[in-house]
Parts: structure tokens; sequence; C-alpha cells
């Protein structure tokens, strides 16, 4: 092959490229077809989801935030890492972390949904022989990766919230049935106190069902707290000479 035949080979090469859509232009493009195929993939892993619409309306805007990342990135490379782009899509992530608690996802089911939006972009781009450019594949895998961490941290934050809210509301309910039942005991004590009754009147019934009573609850708290800490956290027997 002489050298004319080779650089009318590059030139052609170099103007295919040209022509290839760029991938902000893909993914506007085919906007539907990419939130169904990541439908699907989290369908494939019986992933939940309280609600269709919701879900295909967050993934449509992260994808409609891909696409201006990426047209910003190519457009000038220095204005997108200093511009709010990256940073909004952070925000919104940390939002949608938010939503995904609330339809249900694991923290795993939150991982890979990134990672499901990332493949059906680049299966989509290899049915349609469309070659990603180096740096718009790393334009997406950064946007995607940010995206990814903000969800993650803004859905284990508000996991550990709710945890703490529910240990609030446990210890609550604890405290009010410690004082009822601590009430009932010390009015009794006082009847008998007194000589109003005797010991083995309706009083002291009510004195030893409250000590059984406060008893119990003390145990199962305990048991709970054990179960919840974990085996060796156990508490040990011990005697009373």
């Amino acid at each position: 092959m002489g050298q004319d035949q080779m650089d009318q080979g590059d030139g052609f090469a170099v103007w295919l490229e040209s022509q290839a859509p760029m991938l902000h232009e893909l993914i506007r493009t085919n906007r539907s077809n990419l939130v169904e195929r990541t439908r699907n993939k989290l369908a494939a892993r019986a992933v939940p989801c309280k609600s269709e619409e919701e879900l295909t309306a967050a993934i449509g805007l992260l994808l409609g935030q891909l696409a201006e990342a990426l047209r910003m990135s190519m457009s000038d490379s220095a204005a997108f890492l200093a511009a709010t782009s990256r940073d909004e899509l952070a925000a919104s992530a940390a939002a949608h972390g938010t939503a995904l608690l609330h339809q249900g996802f694991s923290l795993g089911h939150v991982v890979r949904y990134y990672s499901d939006i990332r493949q059906a972009i680049t299966e989509l781009a290899a049915e349609l022989v469309i070659t990603i450019h180096p740096s718009e594949l790393r334009t997406l895998n950064t946007c995607l990766d940010e995206a990814q961490a903000a969800a993650v941290s803004e859905y284990g934050r508000l996991r550990e919230q709710g945890n703490q809210d529910a240990e609030t509301q446990r210890l609550g309910r604890l405290a009010h049935e410690l004082r009822n039942l601590l009430t009932s005991a010390t009015l009794a004590y006082d009847v008998l106190k007194h000589g109003q009754a005797g010991i083995d009147g309706s009083a002291g019934t009510i004195l030893g069902r409250s000590l059984k009573s406060l008893r119990g609850l003390l145990d199962r708290s305990l048991s709970d707290s054990c179960l919840c800490s974990g085996p060796d956290s156990a508490p040990h027997p011990s005697r009373v000479n």
C-alpha cells in the first residue's frame, strides 16, 4: 500500500469518527430507550420499586444531567471542571438517594443502580457501533462515580437517622411502661407501709404483680439489646450470696 493510500485511509477514519454522534447526543436522542434498559436491568434483579413513575422520572432526570455535563466537558473542559453542573448532579443524586431509600432499595441496590445506567449507555453505543471518545468515557465515569458516592452517602445518613429515631421511640415506650409499673408498685407499697392492708391482700398482690412485670420488662429489654449488639454482649448470670 502506498503512502497516498495510507493517508487516504487515515483521513477516512478521522472523517468517519467525526460523523459519529457525541455521547451527550446519543443520551439525549435515546433517553427513553436508556430508561427502559435501566428499568429492565433493575427488574431482572428483583429490585423493589414502590412507584414506577417516580423511578422512571428519576432515571430520565439523571440521564439529562449526564448529557449536559458531557456537553459542557466537550465544549470547554476548563469551564466544566469549575462549573456547577457536576455539583448539581451530586446534589440531585443525594436527593435521589433519599427517594431510593423510600422506594425500598437496599444499599447494594443503590450501588448497582448507577452501574446499570453506565452499562445501559455503553451497551447501546456498542449496538449502534458508536465509538465513545476516551475523554467522554472518563467524564461519564467521573459523573456517575460522584453521583453514586453522593447517593450512597445520603442513603447511609438517612438510614442511620432512621435507626436513631426508632431507638429513641423504643426507649420512650420503655420509659412509659416503667413509669406505669413503678407508679402501681409505689402506691401499693404506701398502702402496705401505713398498715391500711395486709401483704396478702389486694395491695400485696398489686405490688407483687408490678415487680414481676418490671423484671420481665427489663429482661426483654436486655435481650433485645443483646440481639442488636451481638452474642458477645449477652449478660452473664451472676450468683447472689
